[in-house]
């Protein structure tokens, strides 16, 4: 019962001490009648949460009039609101201009503001101490400074922004430093991001599986995806991505690549992977390297004959195809070489003959012919990558004699130079997409 009472009496006590006025001493001196808290002591002093400026920055919406001890101005602070910000009384103060204020930095809607945003601001020094200069929030982002002036007059303050712009627009700022203010407008501007080239899709047949891979090796087109994100920090929206399709016409020979890329329905011809793929990488098949002759003019009425002429002509009309989507990029190889046992030394001179043109002439942009050669455009020189001095697949290369399928050491080799290539070339596109509409129309006829 005594315990009963006790508890009781303390309660009383506690709760009659939070809805009254309170007084801390050791003489039992009542509080002021102005004050919720009055703290007496003759040998002991008010202790305040102490806290660097960016620790004191992180506190969320703080109240009017919230006090701390800054350890970086070595004084009291006290929060005057949105308008004032953070303020202490031994505060230097003097007078704020924007009349020769300039802003540094791109400020674009919807890009976080960096270390590379600031406003230089002139600042009139009547007395050294510490100092904060801040401006109101504006549109989602906002500029400050705190420091010490060791001297009086005449100086600058770079104040530094934070936050990310909302709208494209003119933001009116008003800098704060303790009574005296100035205004400054900054503009924002609404630029859309230029495009970016890393996903899209591998059109091919069985050579162009065997290459993606396993195959039978160490690694894979996936496996070093994985390796190319790692290798260069890319994370989310930045990481290379590609998926690849058995693409279903015959064998991926030059003049069915010629029929599709000319097609004009968005359901058969290259249209159809267009809004989808960014980047396409097509091919031929091995057959496309059992070449007849060198050819002439009269050789494009049909078609189908495999000689340099005719392969000329149809990469021209291809990559003049290519050239004119510039909202795409495009990776073309060159021809799948052929394996000792399956060719002669004719057709293997042929191919190399048009190989050697298409990735030195053409892909440069010295062939007479077709002219410049459109940015969104990559060669890649799969033919020379597997062939000795002779154009013909390597047999350390082939799936067996008879058999020009790339084996697992193809894959091996092949697989990280289609990755870095054509990576390297479509992310390098990407700063000269926006002109590449101008890239139109070089060559006409079929």
């Amino acid at each position: 019962m005594k315990k009963l009472s006790f508890s009781i009496v303390v309660l009383l006590l506690i709760s009659s001490l939070l809805f009254s006025q309170v007084a801390i001493n050791t003489d039992g001196s009542q509080p002021d009648n102005s004050a919720m808290l009055d703290v007496l002591s003759a040998n002991k002093g008010f202790l305040p949460p102490r806290m660097t400026s960016a620790q004191r920055d992180e506190i969320s919406s703080p109240a009017t009039g919230l006090v701390i001890y800054n350890t970086d101005l070595n004084c009291i602070e006290f929060y005057t609101g949105a308008a004032g910000g953070w303020n202490c009384p031994c505060n230097s103060f003097g007078s704020v201009s924007c009349d020769d204020a300039m802003a540094q930095g791109s400020y674009i809607a919807g890009v976080p503001l960096t270390m590379s945003n600031t406003v230089t601001v002139s600042v009139n020094v009547l007395n050294t101490g510490g100092f904060h200069i801040n401006s109101y929030p504006v549109n989602g982002y906002y500029f400050s400074q705190s420091g010490t002036f060791a001297t009086t007059g005449e100086q600058t303050v770079e104040l530094s922004g934070a936050g990310t712009p909302v709208n494209a627009g003119t933001d009116d700022f008003t800098f704060y430093y303790g009574p005296s203010n100035c205004n400054f407008s900054v503009e924002v501007q609404n630029v859309v991001p230029p495009p970016l080239f890393r996903s899209g899709i591998f059109l091919h047949h069985s050579t162009g599986s065997n290459i993606w891979g396993p195959n039978g090796s160490t690694t894979s087109i996936p496996q070093e995806m994985t390796t190319y994100n790692n290798a260069h920090g890319y994370t989310e929206s930045m990481e290379v991505t590609m998926s690849e399709e058995w693409w279903a016409p015959g064998d991926n020979e030059w003049v069915t690549q010629h029929d599709f890329f000319e097609d004009p329905s968005p359901v058969t011809g290259i249209g159809y992977y267009l809004p989808d793929n960014k980047i396409i990488v097509i091919k031929s098949c091995f057959p496309a390297s059992a070449m007849t002759a060198t050819g002439g003019p009269a050789d494009t009425l049909n078609p189908g004959l495999k000689t340099v002429y005719n392969y000329k002509w149809h990469w021209r009309h291809i990559v003049q195809v290519m050239g004119s989507n510039p909202e795409n990029f495009f990776a073309i190889w060159t021809n799948a070489p052929l394996e000792p046992y399956s060719t002669n030394t004719e057709e293997a001179a042929l191919s190399k003959q048009f190989c050697s043109w298409a990735k030195d002439t053409l892909a440069q942009g010295l062939d007479p012919v077709f002219g410049a050669f459109p940015p969104n455009v990559y060669v890649f020189d799969f033919f020379h990558k597997l062939t000795g001095t002779n154009g013909m697949m390597l047999e350390m290369y082939a799936a067996s004699h008879g058999d020009s399928h790339p084996n697992a050491a193809a894959t091996q080799l092949v697989a990280p130079m289609f990755v870095q290539e054509i990576f390297n070339a479509s992310i390098g596109y990407e700063a000269m997409a926006p002109a590449a509409a101008e890239v139109r129309g070089f060559f006409n006829g079929r």
